[in-house]
């Protein structure tokens, strides 16, 4: 994951939470007036378009902030695996020394 400013720069899981919860808020927002919409198809005598027009706008701003929201987990879960497998692989390229001559005779009496 790469900023997208600063292209050398690695995005950090803050960065994406709270890029989600913006767009919760957006979301929200887009909710509340899909809502007023309905009451006003509804105080102007349409029952049924009214509920369904609450249950449509309603149904598609949680369907896309479910959706962001996993697909921001599954970027952040990808974020530490990568982070995780860097540390691994650092210390798997490390030259470790040889070890010292006392050390295999206590791990032979050991066994």
């Amino acid at each position: 994951m790469k900023d997208l400013l600063n292209q050398d720069r690695a995005l950090s899981p803050a960065l994406i939470k709270t890029g989600v919860f913006f767009l919760g808020i957006l979301l929200a927002a887009l909710s509340v007036f899909v809502i007023l919409m309905a009451l006003g198809t509804l105080f102007s005598g349409s029952i049924i378009p009214a509920f369904i027009q609450a249950a449509a706008g309603l149904s598609i701003a949680l369907f896309a902030f479910l959706v962001v929201r996993l697909l921001s987990e599954i970027l952040m879960a990808l974020h530490r695996l990568n982070d995780r497998l860097t540390i691994l692989g650092d210390d798997l390229r490390t030259v470790r020394g040889e070890p010292s001559p006392g050390a295999s005779a206590a791990a032979k009496k050991d066994a």
